[in-house]
């Protein structure tokens, strides 16, 4: 005849997924937030092992398990605190404990931006313009990379985070107008706001007739020097305190880089025909 021995172990303690924490954003800047516990309670009801159970809220392990001091309103939390959670099975009497942490998320931290300058570059010099409001994104959010920036035409807008503006903004008053920026930590959700001034400034009024410039070329290879700054009189047309640059391509024209150095004396890179 043979023999083994089998060793089984009761407990009354069943394990239970863990359930998420619970996160508020400190919408009113002193870190203290009301938790509402109930919110909680239809997740940790898929959560639970039982059929027919009951389950409670403490604020330690110890009441936990004792089934004293449970919460049953919302309470008032500073920055942190972990909560602890009974769950008692009515058919066995059986218990499974679970854990979650309440938590206040800070508000973004934000720069307030200054005024956005803009030209009216357009044919037209009503003073409306097509603006980039992405150009104070980095200003804002102070080159935090986990902060996201929408642009909305009014306040509630960027407090509720609708109607964003789709980029680029065409102003409708001139030649200051305002959007309100909302800024969003992409971890926690929280977000908070600012406004933006913009300020369309009207380009100086030029000739934009094309100038034609002509030189000798001596030698027969497609190049010559060419003194651009003779078209400047005509180009300005008597416009008081403004300067002339030249540039080899229109984006450069547009954002103001890579000027021609030395504009009276200037050697074409094209043979033949170059547009300047």
């Amino acid at each position: 005849v043979e023999e083994d021995e089998i060793v089984v172990v009761l407990s009354t303690e069943e394990p239970i997924d863990p359930i998420t924490n619970y996160e508020l954003c400190d919408a009113n800047g002193t870190g203290i937030q009301v938790f509402d516990l109930s919110t909680k309670s239809a997740e940790l009801g898929l959560k639970i092992p039982f059929t027919n159970s009951t389950f409670s809220y403490h604020y330690s392990e110890a009441e936990a398990r004792s089934n004293s001091n449970e919460i049953t309103i919302p309470i008032s939390v500073l920055n942190s605190r972990k909560i602890y959670v009974r769950i008692e099975d009515l058919d066995t009497s059986c218990f499974a404990y679970t854990t979650f942490d309440l938590i206040v998320n800070p508000l973004p931290t934000i720069v307030t931006p200054t005024t956005l300058e803009a030209c009216d570059t357009d044919d037209d010099p009503d003073g409306i313009a097509i603006i980039y409001l992405t150009e104070k994104d980095a200003e804002i959010t102070n080159g935090q990379t986990n902060l996201v920036v929408s642009y909305h035409y009014t306040q509630p807008d960027a407090d509720a985070g609708t109607n964003a503006i789709i980029s680029p903004y065409i102003n409708t008053a001139t030649p200051f107008s305002t959007v309100y920026a909302r800024v969003t930590n992409t971890q926690t959700g929280c977000a908070t706001t600012t406004s933006l001034s913009v300020h369309v400034n009207i380009s100086p009024i030029v000739v934009r007739d094309t100038r034609f410039l002509d030189a000798c070329d001596t030698d027969h290879d497609g190049f010559a020097p060419f003194d651009l700054t003779q078209v400047i009189t005509d180009i300005e047309n008597g416009l008081p305190n403004v300067t002339t640059t030249f540039h080899e391509s229109y984006a450069d024209a547009q954002t103001g880089t890579n000027p021609i150095a030395n504009p009276s004396s200037y050697q074409n890179i094209v043979p033949e025909v170059q547009t300047i």
